[in-house]
């Protein structure tokens, strides 16, 4: 007489607490990161209509609705704009000038901003918008 072979369960692994550890983990780095805001400005960029591509926020000159100006993380004045986009430029390393200008931001002060690029010699210059729900 042959008896049926005895059928060998496999233990039942406990990852609850392997998911514990996860979530633990996660709750810490989300408490102990520090989040740096982008600009010690306060911008609201103006809406556009329209699609087009977006594009990272790199060798951008910030612009609040003071007409205060930012670039590379310091508050410059348009003839120290001016000299910087000159020292980048002629490094030859920014292709592509950014302007991100508040939406309650004059005219006249948005005027300065360009001019500043343009006596720099900056060649390609973007204004940032964000899309308009429209």
């Amino acid at each position: 007489m042959r008896l049926a072979d005895p059928q060998h369960k496999l233990p039942v692994e406990n990852i609850l607490p392997l998911i514990n550890i996860v979530f633990l983990m996660l709750i810490f780095f989300l408490v102990a990161a520090t989040l740096k805001p982008f600009s010690e400005l306060n911008i609201a960029p103006p809406v556009r209509d329209g699609s087009g591509q977006q594009e990272t926020i790199r060798d951008t000159v910030l612009v609040d609705g003071q007409g205060r100006i930012s670039y590379e993380g310091a508050l410059v004045t348009p003839a120290e704009l001016t000299e910087r986009l000159r020292i980048r430029l002629q490094m030859g390393q920014m292709p592509r000038l950014k302007v991100l200008a508040d939406r309650k931001l004059g005219a006249a002060d948005l005027v300065d901003v360009l001019a500043a690029a343009t006596a720099a010699g900056a060649k390609h210059v973007s204004l940032i918008t964000i899309k308009g729900s429209g």
